[in-house]
């Protein structure tokens, strides 16, 4: 996430701590107007204390757009914290890409190492969700490319994952969308089939909607693939072991789909959102 490692979050939190214990705060460079950008809190709740940086819209570029600010909300948990010094660090836990609030009931791993170090625990919001997005409005932001632009992954750190786990996993994925499309192509008869088989809650309207769907599924496993639960390699074992008995594509990928979800009744393909919302934040960073 660039707010932290910008320097643009890190010198007001060294402030925050330093109200707590007198201690030296180094400079950590030239700020852009840091006289004017304090930051302010607004709740405190379950020893969570709530506040918001204007944080600059662009970090890159000094043209007089660039000094665009919003408000950017974190919450700090001082519960574990022993104060300034050397023993005592700063967790920070980057938002994933929703309200900051579900990632903090959602969470644990920051709060044990908090009560291990006696740290103090950062959680920062995401730029275009929920409380921090740029001028206010999600739709206004989202559908006004000159500001869309700035939900990347220079002006946000992007967690790089990469799960090569199986070369034939990898090749089924990938042959099942030109079969998708084969199968599609046979109107109606070929989307009812694809419905059938992939036991879809609704009718398919077109394959781009499985489609995306599946690749949200994979895409799901590789972003979160836990170090406990391992979903790439499940799903991956799963296509596999499908394919070793010569099955064809279409059964190896819903093996995987499968082993992700679990046996269901049916599957909704909007689980994870509408292909089509033009106001979705993911959807951008995803393309």
């Amino acid at each position: 996430m660039d707010s932290i490692l910008s320097q643009s979050i890190v010198l007001p939190l060294l402030l925050l701590a330093s109200s707590h214990a007198s201690a030296h705060i180094p400079r950590l460079g030239v700020q852009r107007r840091a006289s004017q950008n304090k930051p302010q809190q607004v709740s405190t709740r379950d020893g969570l204390a709530t506040f918001y940086y204007k944080q600059p819209l662009d970090h890159f570029n000094y043209l007089p757009q660039s000094y665009n600010t919003f408000d950017q909300r974190y919450v700090i948990d001082f519960k574990h914290w022993q104060g300034v010094n050397p023993n005592a660090p700063i967790i920070v836990f980057f938002g994933a890409e929703e309200d900051i609030d579900n990632d903090i009931s959602f969470i644990d791993f920051p709060i044990r190492f908090a009560s291990r170090y006696k740290a103090m625990l950062v959680y920062l919001e995401h730029r275009f969700y929920e409380k921090s997005v740029p001028f206010g409005l999600i739709e206004k932001a989202m559908k006004n490319a000159s500001i869309r632009g700035y939900l990347n992954s220079a002006q946000a750190l992007a967690e790089v994952q990469e799960n090569e786990t199986s070369q034939t996993c990898y090749k089924s994925i990938r042959r099942s969308w030109a079969e998708i499309d084969r199968i599609a192509k046979n109107k109606p008869e070929g989307l009812m089939i694809l419905s059938k088989r992939f036991k879809t809650c609704e009718k398919l309207n077109g394959s781009h909607e499985l489609k995306n769907h599946l690749d949200n599924i994979f895409t799901y496993a590789a972003q979160y693939n836990s170090p406990h639960e391992k979903p790439v390699r499940g799903v991956c074992a799963a296509i596999d072991e499908v394919a070793s008995k010569n099955s064809d594509v279409i059964e190896q990928v819903i093996a995987g789909v499968v082993a992700l979800m679990g046996e269901r009744d049916c599957y909704d393909v909007f689980e994870f959102g509408h292909p089509n919302n033009p106001i979705n934040p993911f959807t951008w960073q995803a393309c």
